[in-house]
């Protein structure tokens, strides 16, 4: 054994860790790293590690460093604050008599408690009628909600009137009046008395009439006790207890209006009317209770929901309530509610649920009734004019075939429509073209069917409108929407002409005519904006379930049903917490029923456990209550722990979402991760990729592939997928350290070829179709369901073989399609599922006999089948008759039910050596619907003929037949005259007769002719191999000609096949970088694939000799070859040249050691199958030839070659598959999790063994699941690792705000005492982080987090929003807890308005009379910090309990501990004494000289800035409205500017932005285009092959907006520092020596960050917090500071936070002195919150700068960021809007700035992420490179467009990095030097601020004096 080697050995009895080092030992250098110090460096984190491969072992020769403590109740109370959101009493009690593996076994044993669930059983609305969302319950349906009080809140505003005897509300009588008061349950009125404080005697001022408020009456002690001013403030709506000084219903008459109601009101609760309806002048009654004379009690039992409310527990026999009844003796009356139901078990319900992957195996299939829409939704219509009629009415739109539209694009090099012409009606004459382009027009036309042609032609000159013959029928060049079908509704409200100019063509058969006299620009810029929703063709079939979201209606889908009397099962599936709303719990959670849109919404917001507070401006706030009440209490503590770890990877935020209103679909996503926190990644994956609010989140919702629209899939959640939800940017070893290339750079784990393969790959998702008993949602009357998973549309699907991140292809592995069995579909495993649709035409129609039919039925006792909604065979079954002839049936009818045979997931090769298959067995269209297939497809029916058959032409057979015909009829032009190829040698008319008179075909007639048509059921499709076997076993071979038999139906349908036995091949496009593109369609030709070549592709610019010379590529013929790999048995390790999987042999292996090999005879060839570790791998490969090189035939998913909802779902599948086994997976998810639950910088080891429980499914022996992806090892291996408790300097963390917010909650036994469930602000406002409140997909923090002021070598996530404003909210809020003993908005609270301040709801029992404080505060060192308080900080606590009362002292205890370092973070604190004073400069009497002040304003998340800055009047215009596509912006949207010295003298700008147009003709703006991150100079040339270094994780957010705001891009992460804090640190240590400041308005920002000048966060809104009784507080928190700590995050806690809370109050009496100097608009009077809170930016910025002198301050810093430019969505109305904002904020800051007669010393630049594509996704644009950006100021030399815009646009030009990616031209420094030399930095500090400013010339960088002014 080595020497200097060592090995550990864990050893884990009861929970308590031993670690023993043995010196001497070897790790083996495979199953793991030893254990490094704490200092090592680089893992995961921000510094290179020293270069390793991806097998190289990690070894050390140090010692162990963690000091693991013995188990104690200590380390129990640590252990479940990593494990729990914090221990309690009682989960003490529970771990102690645990060993910490039991513990951990009964939280997996729990079952998960839903937060959807919780919502649900909370929202209980009131409804009075059938709405989307449910219906209400009825009054003797158990649940029913009954009233006693007359008065509810939705009476209010209704017109009352009382007259002693009886109330009539709204002209009903309401009530009775008892004149003794006791039938309406209130006492009689008292005379109150209107006596004030005794001591207003000597203030005359003060009267009862001016001094009641809320504070003062029953606020105030004093007040209650002397109930002072009775009178009046019982009148104010403040009485006293049950006080009642109104004048008593029966001595009041009164007529007039409800003016409002208390909260929850009830009986006895006061009352406000009006005898006018704007209610100026109030009368307070009290709400009295209901009296209807002569009614008796009734039976049932009920239950109390609150005070004057109950519900019906249980019904009596033959219950016939009306809407009044009596309950013991008093009267209530029906109030409905809506009724939810619980489809958690679907055999109790009736609820449209669809069928789902994720929810099959719990459907159940139903008799007698139908649950699911599937059936209806099913059904196709024809689009003509009778179904658009039909679409129109049941959906209430506008729905037209648009006709006339004019068009002038030539056809050539684009998809072009071509339509049939009728030459009766329309002018038939051909245009006059070239030769060579009529023919490719009319091949192009002849390979397609219909009257609308699509075609792809690379002709040459042919104009728009032209007119072709094609085989006796003429089209004409149409616009390519001529004849769609399109939903116009959106536009009329909006159209010009007014609304009747497009009605109207209801009455012409629904088609509309354009008018000619309109620019057809009009109609395409509402066809790329999707306000005309497409349909699709006319006369074309679509299916229900294709159509428009608008469309599709309830009302639509029964139309379309097929009512069938046969069918009468269908299926009920659950949706997991979908429960009953519980009426006991009563109305706590809103839920909307109705939302068309903001302006018509319905919900109930009256409570029956009021908030206080109207919550409608914040609807955020019941999902973040909900979720904070669920994680506080939920028994299963550790899923819940997990499942917000989680969240915070697969991050679902807030940006660019309307559904804030909403709550159901947030809960439903959470409960995801909920649910699979104990599950597999690649379930959770799948789960969440399937989750419609991620679709709609990440953009990819309703994604479509290039072939659908020609637009460029969206590429958002394939990038973030990889990025930040499986592997990350990097290869990684599996401890975390970076895998490094020979250069010593991280490898990178994908580039954006790959992005762009898997964005085709993530297409087809849509929502299912919206169904009732789920929450309202923004939509159309047809409603949105963005709760159920999404479904496939596979016409939107890619249907091209992809590439996978290793260089082979998604599908790799996977059996071919052709290798399944014939009967495979009888064998062991094979699946069914119940087919709910509609019947399809193609049904194997079991008989009762069949085994098939037995395992499928399941019959039960009686004889009756009992259907499940999934079957599996559990043994080989033997076929019966019919299914003794079929091959893959796809629907088999058992009995009354349909199931699908679900065949294993297989691919097909997408080249091929293919056979013709014609459209139609027919013989009519037999030749004009051929087309070249692929024979291993099972896409064609099987008909065979032989012999010599003496059919005759069409024609001929009113003349005759074959026979009787005379001679002369085929001497002339018939038989074999004109040829092979000719129409009669095609078809072999008169074959026997031609024969005889020696004009035969090739071939002898010797066989009387015969034919049969082979197949199991109706319209069977097989292989070609199976046709031609099917054939042979007729002794017939495939027909080679069109057949008159019609028993298998091909001849009926148009859209079936046949086999022939024609050969046919097709031939490719090869480009100058190997991508391949098929000939064989139109679109093919569109798609260039990458493809994995064995030996160089062909050089194209040398096309070979059989190949045509293209522009940039060759075309050429290519050569399949299927050949063996291996001739002998192979070892295991050469088993990876095979990438074709094997279904199981049948057989016994013939060669069995290792590896396995299964052949017929002994012979090793194509046929041999091999086996190792259960995986089966075919002996072949497939390689095409090309041009004399050859590439490995990539695989495609599926039967069939056109893409299926099941090929697209096994596609999808695999590229999960594929990103779960990556290597980094493991170590990527394990890495975040540890930081989670953990410590933000694990060892190698620790990430090792998380990683290693990750992949295997087991840890310490212990086997969970035993998968690969078992979250519940991994969580296992995280808490139960060594390293989980061990101490050491850097193992801890900063705590989460929110997880202390928590853990403080369940410490102190907090139960709200209102019985509240909403009762928190929005919390990620106060704090930094809130349920559901994430900024964006990056979670709160960056993982890679480095604060300034801790070692470079360490990150800290939550450092990144633990900035002072964020710290000051969260001392305040849990300052404002425990003085208040509850959640309030007193003294700077988390909670919202409540009555009084004192809540009573901590239970803690907490007590000094009982024990003595050392114990109070033991106790609550234990609870809160584990134990883990200093005795230094221990002694400060408990000398800051002197002088307090007993109660007093534990709110004091408590104040001390939540303010000590110790409950602010994780890991031992390890404290090493007093701190040392720090002594800070003194510059209060330093008189400040000149100022200025540069703002960067961010443009977050990559402005599409080629809408900013628009050539115009050019040809670049020309290649912008090209590119560009629906993201191109008109004319009219641009505000026109001139320039100088660039290709266009004209430029536009976005139109919303008319300030920065006139600043720009002022000479106060300009323009810096075609700029962005840089290392060096680059050219396409470079970029594509590697010659240059880039910026590390182009395109990635993150990656690129350190990469703007550090401008040293190669380097990942923030360590670098900002650009703006490097230039302060530079203006600070120059000779000048400036006093500067650095601000960031959104949070911690790394722009703003230098090494010596620390950023200053301050609110976007100004506002800046200061401590709750600052004066009182600070010594203590100073003193609980004092103590230094070895661990870096007590050390960073106590070391800032006093300055946090100084430098907040300092900040404050700053700011309060300073003055704007211009108006502007009040905050409150901006609706729209983006708007408001882009002025308060500005304005803050302003009020900063006017505050200088206070300040003292020489250069200002400003780091202003708007959010919302990630516009893979809505491009052009998000750029609106955000401009829109942005102009209007501007106009005041410019203004202001001019007033303060600061503009000229002030400088604006914007910057962002990075450009857009040019290139369009059809919704908006993809992550992009260069852009062009702002510069403004007094002092900038405006009215110019600096640096040489691109000299072209479209795609492949010299700059384009692929799909419109811009490589910039000019690097950040180019414009950021010129302002850094402004602001007054030096030229000895320039390479300090601009690391890479030495790779740069002149020519790259603005001078100065270029820029600016003198």
């Amino acid at each position: 054994m080595a020497p200097n080697r060592r090995c550990h050995l864990w050893l884990v009895p009861l929970g308590t860790w031993l670690v023993l080092v043995l010196s001497g030992c070897s790790d083996g250098g495979t199953d793991g790293p030893t254990p490094e110090t704490d200092t090592t460096q680089g893992f995961l984190g921000p510094t290179s590690p020293t270069p390793t491969g991806p097998t190289t072992p990690t070894t050390s020769t140090t010692t162990w460093t963690f000091l693991l403590p013995e188990r104690s109740q200590a380390m129990d109370a640590q252990f479940l604050i990593q494990a729990t959101f914090g221990p309690t009493r009682a989960s003490l009690a529970e771990i102690a008599g645990l060993d910490y593996d039991k513990w951990f076994e009964a939280q997996l044993s729990l079952p998960p408690t839903l937060l959807r669930s919780r919502y649900r059983a909370r929202a209980n609305p009131q409804i009075s009628e059938d709405k989307p969302a449910g219906v209400p319950r009825t009054s003797c349906e158990v649940g029913s909600r009954w009233l006693q009080n007359t008065f509810t809140s939705a009476d209010v505003g209704a017109r009352v009137v009382a007259n002693g005897v009886h109330i009539f509300v709204a002209g009903a009588r309401r009530t009775t009046l008892d004149a003794s008061y006791t039938k309406n349950s209130l006492p009689a009125p008292m005379n109150c008395s209107s006596v004030g404080r005794d001591w207003w005697k000597w203030h005359p001022h003060r009267t009862c009439e001016n001094q009641i408020r809320a504070w003062t009456c029953s606020g105030a002690e004093d007040w209650t006790k002397d109930k002072t001013c009775q009178q009046e403030c019982f009148d104010g709506g403040y009485r006293y207890g049950s006080d009642d000084c109104s004048p008593g219903w029966p001595n009041f008459n009164f007529t007039g209006y409800l003016c409002s109601v208390e909260p929850a009101t009830g009986v006895g609760s006061q009352i406000e009317l009006s005898v006018d309806a704007a209610c100026e002048d109030k009368i307070v009654m009290l709400n009295p209770g209901l009296y209807v004379p002569g009614l008796t009690d009734v039976g049932g039992t009920f239950q109390s929901v609150r005070p004057s409310v109950i519900a019906l527990e249980q019904s009596p026999t033959n219950c016939d309530f009306q809407d009044f009844i009596q309950v013991d003796g008093q009267t209530f009356q029906h109030e409905p509610r809506l009724k939810l139901l619980d489809v958690t078990n679907p055999a109790d319900v009736c609820v449209a649920v669809p069928k789902t992957p994720m929810n099959l195996e719990a459907c159940e299939v139903q008799a007698g009734r139908v649950c699911d829409l599937a059936r209806g939704t099913d059904s196709t219509l024809t689009l003509n004019s009778s179904s658009l009629q039909l679409l129109s009415e049941h959906a209430n739109r506008h729905i037209f075939t648009v006709a006339s539209l004019p068009t002038s694009l030539s056809p050539c090099g684009t998809l072009a429509r071509w339509k049939l012409l009728d030459c009766s009606t329309d002018t038939c004459t051909p245009s006059s073209l070239q030769s060579s382009d009529t023919s490719l027009i009319r091949a192009a036309l002849s390979t397609q069917v219909g009257g609308l042609r699509d075609v792809y032609v690379n002709c040459v000159a042919v104009p728009a409108a032209s007119v072709v013959e094609v085989g006796g029928d003429t089209f004409q060049h149409v616009h390519i929407h001529e004849g769609n079908v399109y939903d116009f509704t959106d536009w009329v409200s909006s159209h010009p002409g007014g609304a009747t100019a497009i009605t109207k063509w209801s009455d012409s058969d629904y088609k509309l005519q354009y008018p000619g006299n309109h620019p057809i620009e009009r109609f395409e810029t509402q066809v790329n904006n999707k306000v005309l929703q497409y349909i699709g063709k006319a006369d074309s079939e679509v299916r229900y379930l294709d159509l428009p979201t608008s469309v599709k209606t309830e009302s639509l889908a029964l139309a379309l049903a097929n009512a069938s009397d046969s069918q009468t099962l269908s299926l009920a599936c659950p949706s997991p917490g979908e429960v009953a709303n519980s009426p006991k719990l009563g109305n706590n959670m809103p839920f909307y029923y109705r939302f068309i849109d903001f302006a018509d919404l319905r919900n109930d917001l009256d409570f029956d456990h009021p908030s206080e507070h109207t919550h409608s401006g914040r609807p955020r706030l019941p999902r973040i209550s909900a979720w904070m009440n669920q994680v506080a209490t939920a028994p299963d503590q550790l899923r819940q722990r997990m499942a917000w770890a989680l969240s915070q990877i697969l991050v679902i935020g807030l940006g660019g979402f309307t559904y804030t209103e909403q709550h159901e679909i947030w809960v439903n996503y959470y409960d995801i991760l909920v649910r699979n926190a104990f599950g597999n990644y690649l379930d959770l994956l799948r789960e969440v990729t399937f989750n419609p609010l991620m679709g709609e989140y990440l953009s990819f919702l309703r994604n479509t592939a290039f072939d659908h629209d020609q637009n460029y899939p969206d590429e958002n959640y394939a990038r973030e997928v990889m990025q930040l939800f499986s592997i990350g940017t990097v290869e990684l070893n599996q401890d975390g350290s970076w895998v490094l290339d020979g250069s010593g750079n991280p490898v990178p784990t994908y580039d954006n070829d790959d992005i762009m393969t898997f964005a085709s790959v993530l297409t087809g998702f849509d929502r299912q179709e919206w169904r009732s008993n789920i929450e309202m949602v923004p939509s159309t009357s047809a409603g949105r369901n963005i709760i159920d998973p999404m479904r496939m549309v596979s016409r939107w699907h890619d249907a091209y073989p992809k590439m996978d991140l290793n260089g082979n292809y998604l599908g790799d592995g996977y059996p071919l399609c052709a290798d399944l069995r014939d009967d495979q579909f009888l064998r062991q495993g094979a699946r069914y599922e119940f087919f709910a649709q509609e019947a399809p035409s193609s049904v194997l129609q079991l008989r009762p006999e069949s085994a098939l039919y037995k395992a499928l039925c399941s019959a039960d006792g009686s004889g009756s089948c009992r259907f499940s909604s999934s079957v599996v065979l559990g043994t080989d079954l033997t076929c019966y008759q019919e299914e003794c002839r079929t091959t893959h049936p796809r629907v088999i009818k058992v009995g009354e039910a349909l199931y699908e045979f679900v065949p294993p997931a297989c691919v097909h090769f997408f080249f091929f050596e293919g056979r013709i298959a014609t459209g139609s067995a027919s013989r009519r269209f037999w030749q004009s619907r051929m087309i070249c297939t692929n024979p291993e497809t099972f896409v064609a029916g099987a008909y065979c003929c032989d012999g010599c058959s003496n059919i005759p032409p069409p024609q001929w057979l009113e003349h005759g037949n074959c026979q009787n015909l005379s001679d002369g009829w085929f001497t002339t032009s018939a038989c074999n005259i004109q040829g092979p190829g000719s129409w009669w040698d095609r078809n072999r008319w008169c074959e026997q007769r031609c024969d005889s008179l020696g004009l035969g075909y090739a071939g002898n007639c010797t066989k009387e002719y015969e034919e049969a048509h082979v197949c199991g059921y109706h319209q069977e499709f097989m292989s070609y191999e199976a046709a031609t076997r099917r054939c042979a076993e007729e002794g017939l071979k495939i027909c080679d000609r069109g057949t008159k038999l019609t028993t298998c139906g091909l001849n009926d349908d148009d859209t079936a096949r046949v086999w022939t036995p024609e050969a046919c091949t097709t031939n490719v496009t090869v480009d100058e970088i190997g991508r391949v593109s098929s000939q064989r369609t139109e679109k093919m030709k569109m798609n260039r694939l990458r493809v994995q070549w064995t030996n160089g592709s062909p050089d194209v610019q040398n096309c070979p000799s059989d190949c045509t010379s293209l522009e940039n590529s060759c075309e050429c013929p290519i050569r399949v070859e299927t050949r063996a790999v291996f001739s002998s048995l192979p070892g295991a390790s050469e088993l990876s040249k095979l990438t074709v999987g094997a279904l199981p042999p049948l057989e016994a292996c013939s060669h069995c050691g290792d590896v396995k090999a299964y052949t017929a005879d002994g012979t090793f060839d194509e046929k041999t199958i091999f086996e190792h570790q259960g995986k089966y791998y075919r002996n072949i490969e497939s390689l095409v030839y090309v041009a004399g090189k050859s590439f490995r035939n990539p695989p495609r998913f599926g039967l069939e070659e056109a893409v299926t909802e099941r090929s697209a779902r096994w596609e999808i599948e695999s590229l999960l598959e594929h990103l779960v086994n990556h290597r980094n997976t493991p170590t990527f998810i394990g890495y975040r999790l540890i930081q989670r639950f953990v410590t933000s910088n694990p060892s190698p080891t620790y990430i090792f063994d998380v990683a290693e429980a990750f992949k295997t499914g087991t840890y310490q022996g212990h086997t969970f699941s035993g998968r690969r992806g078992d979250l519940a090892a991994t969580i296992a291996a995280i808490l139960l690792h060594p390293e989980a408790l061990g101490a050491a300097s850097r193992r801890g963390a900063l705590r989460e705000p929110l997880i202390k917010l928590v853990h403080f909650l369940r410490a102190m036994d907090f139960e709200d005492a209102a019985g509240r469930e909403i009762m928190f602000l929005e919390l990620q406002e106060l704090i930094g982080q809130g349920p559901f409140g994430s900024p964006s997909v990056f979670n709160f923090y960056r993982t890679d987090f480095q604060s300034n002021t801790m070692p470079a070598d360490v990150v800290a996530p939550e450092a990144q929003i633990m900035d002072a404003s964020n710290m000051v909210n969260f001392l305040n809020g849990m300052l404002s807890l425990i003085k208040n003993s509850g959640v309030t908005n007193c003294d700077g609270g988390f909670g919202l308005d409540t009555k009084t301040c004192d809540q009573k709801s901590l239970k803690h029992g907490l007590n000094i009379t009982q024990s003595s404080a050392t114990q109070v505060l033991d106790d609550l060192n234990l609870l809160l910090t584990g134990g883990r308080m200093a005795n230094a900080t221990k002694d400060v606590a408990r000398a800051s309990l002197e002088g307090w009362g007993e109660e007093q002292k534990v709110k004091a205890a408590q104040e001390a501990v939540i303010l000590a370092p110790e409950f602010h973070t994780l890991g031992s604190p390890l404290p090493e004494g007093p701190r040392s004073d720090q002594t800070q400069t003194d510059t209060e009497n330093v008189q400040p000289r000149s100022y200025k002040a540069l703002i960067n304003l961010y443009l977050n998340g990559g402005a599409d800035t080629f809408n900013l800055l628009v050539p115009l009047d050019c040809n670049l215009h020309d290649e912008y409205m090209a590119v560009r596509g629906p993201a191109a912006l008109l004319n009219s949207e641009l505000l026109e500017i001139q320039t100088t010295g660039q290709a266009c003298s004209k430029f536009g700008v976005h139109h919303k932005l008319p300030v920065i147009q006139q600043l720009y003709r002022d000479g106060k703006a300009a323009f810096v285009s075609n700029v962005g991150s840089l290392v060096q100079p680059l050219n396409r040339n470079e970029y594509d092959n590697g010659l240059k270094p880039v910026c590390a994780g182009l395109f990635s957010h993150s990656d690129q907006t350190e990469a703007a705001q550090t401008l040293k891009c190669q380097i990942r992460g923030s360590a670098p520092k900002g650009v703006g804090g490097r230039m302060a640190d530079a203006l600070s240590a120059g000779t000048q020596q400036f006093r500067t400041a650095s601000y960031s308005l959104s949070g911690r920002q790394t722009w703003a960050q230098g090494v010596d000048i620390n950023q200053i966060s301050v609110a976007r809104s100004g506002e800046v917090p200061t401590l709750q009784n600052y004066t009182g507080r600070r010594q203590l928190l100073e003193d609980l500071s004092n103590t230094s700590y070895g661990n870096v995050y007590c050390e960073e806690y106590a070391r800032n936070v006093g300055k946090w809370v100084d430098s907040n109050q300092v900040l404050s009496e700053q700011l309060q002195t300073a003055n704007l100097s211009s108006t502007w608009p009040e905050g409150n009077s901006i609706q729209d919150w983006s708007r408001r809170q882009t002025m308060l930016s500005f304005q803050t910025v302003a009020k900063l700068i006017a505050s200088r002198e206070a300040r003292k301050v020489e250069r200002d810093f400003f780091y202003v960021e708007l959010r919302g430019f990630d516009t893979h969505n809505d491009v052009r109305e998000v750029m609106e809007e955000l401009f829109d904002n942005l102009n209007f904020a501007l106009e005041y800051f410019v203004a202001e700035l001019k007033a303060q007669g600061i503009f000229d010393a002030t400088t604006l630049v914007t910057s962002s992420d990075f450009g857009r594509t040019l290139t369009s996704n059809g919704k908006g644009t993809d992550h992009g490179w260069a852009g062009n950006y702002v510069v403004l100021g007094g002092a900038v030399k405006g009215g110019q467009v600096y640096n040489r815009f691109p000299s072209s646009l479209i795609e492949g030009n010299n700059q384009d990095a692929g799909r419109g990616r811009m490589i910039p031209e000019y690097p950040w420094e180019n414009v950021l030097m010129p302002i850094a030399e402004w602001m007054g930095v030096e030229g000895s500090h320039q390479r300090d601020v601009f690391p890479n400013i030495q790779n740069f010339n002149a020519s790259h960088i603005l001078a100065t004096n270029v820029l600016f002014a003198a």
